[in-house]
C-alpha cells in the first residue's frame, strides 16, 4: 500500500494560476493507493472545466474521493460554495466517512484558538481488496502557533483512539516539527547528569533502566520505540483482548495527561501503578 499526503494550496500556484494539471501530473507519476489532500476548496472549479476541481482530479486518477470541510455552518443550509478542508482519494471504495472539527468540546478558556482558522479531521473507512477495512484520518493543523496545534491534537485524539485496535493511519500537514523540550539534567547519552539531580531522581533512573523495565520499550532520544506491544491486560479480567498498542514517547510526557492510548490513567502516578500490575512487579 502506497500512501501520499499533499497540501495543494487551494488549487493555485504561488502566482495565483491554477495548479490542477500540475497536481494531476505529480500524483499520477507517484501512482499511490491512498492520497490525503490539504487546503482543498470544494466545490471550487478551475478554468477549463465546469466540474469541481476535486471531482476532476479524482476522475483523472480513476479514484474514489471524499471531502471533509473545516468550516462550520448551520445544519439546515447547504455547504458554502467555496468551503475549504481536507480530502481523500482512494484506489479502493470509501464505504463511510465523517468530518470532525478540531475545536474543544469545552470552552477554550485560554483563548488559544480564538481568531484562528477552523481546522478539521477527515475520517474515512476504506474497503481493501481482501475484504477488510482500513481507516484513514487526514488533517491540517494551525500554521501560526504551537499551542494551537497542541490543542487541536488533543481534540483529534478523542476521535483517533477509537481505532486503536484496528488498522489506521493519520496523515496530513502538521505544520511543524516538534522539537524535544529542554532537558538540562539529561546528558547526550540519555542518562541523568548526577551532579544536577536529587537522590530521588537518581533512584527513579535506576528503576527506569532496571527493575521497572521501562527502558525495554522507552529508549532513544524520544524514549519510545515506534513499535506495537501487547500488554495482555486480559490476564486480569474476563472479556475481549485489547490487542497491541503503540509505545508513546516520554519526552514532555508530564504536560499531556491523561495517559495510555485511551486515557485510562489520569496521572503519571496511575501509570506507574498500572505497570506495577501489568509487569507484576
Amino acid at each position: 500500500m502506497q500512501i501520499v499526503t499533499y497540501n495543494i494550496h487551494g488549487w493555485r500556484m504561488v502566482d495565483g494560476k491554477p495548479n490542477l494539471d500540475a497536481v494531476t501530473d505529480v500524483l499520477r507519476s507517484i501512482d499511490a493507493d491512498i492520497i490525503g489532500l490539504n487546503e482543498v476548496f470544494y466545490p471550487r472549479t478551475v478554468p477549463g472545466d465546469r466540474r469541481p476541481a476535486l471531482e476532476v482530479l479524482a476522475a483523472r486518477l480513476k479514484m474514489h474521493f471524499i471531502f471533509g470541510p473545516c468550516l462550520r455552518w448551520p445544519a439546515e443550509k447547504n455547504m458554502p460554495a467555496d468551503a475549504y478542508g481536507n480530502a481523500l482519494l482512494s484506489r479502493w471504495p470509501i464505504i463511510a466517512g465523517s468530518a470532525h472539527h478540531l475545536t474543544p468540546k469545552e470552552e477554550d478558556k485560554s483563548g488559544v484558538l480564538q481568531d484562528k482558522e477552523q481546522r478539521g479531521l477527515l475520517e474515512a473507512r476504506i474497503l481493501t481488496p481482501g475484504g477488510g477495512t482500513f481507516t484513514v484520518y487526514v488533517t491540517h493543523l494551525d500554521h501560526t502557533d504551537e499551542n494551537a496545534r497542541m490543542v487541536q491534537l488533543r481534540v483529534a485524539r478523542t476521535w483517533l483512539v477509537r481505532d486503536r485496535n484496528r488498522p489506521h493511519v493519520v496523515m496530513g500537514d502538521f505544520n511543524a516539527i516538534i522539537d524535544f523540550p529542554p532537558a538540562p539534567k539529561l546528558g547526550i547519552d540519555m542518562r541523568l547528569k548526577p551532579e544536577l539531580c536529587t537522590e530521588s531522581e537518581l533512584r527513579g533512573e535506576q528503576l527506569f533502566w532496571g527493575k521497572a523495565k521501562c527502558s525495554i520499550c522507552h529508549g532513544g532520544p524520544a524514549f519510545g520505540d515506534d513499535y506495537m506491544h501487547n500488554l495482555q491486560v486480559e490476564r486480569f479480567y474476563t472479556g475481549r483482548p485489547e490487542g497491541p498498542i503503540k509505545t508513546f514517547p516520554l519526552r514532555n510526557i508530564k504536560d499531556s495527561p491523561p495517559y495510555l492510548h485511551d486515557g485510562r490513567c489520569p496521572t503519571l502516578h496511575d501509570v506507574v501503578e498500572f505497570f506495577n500490575l501489568i509487569l507484576e512487579l
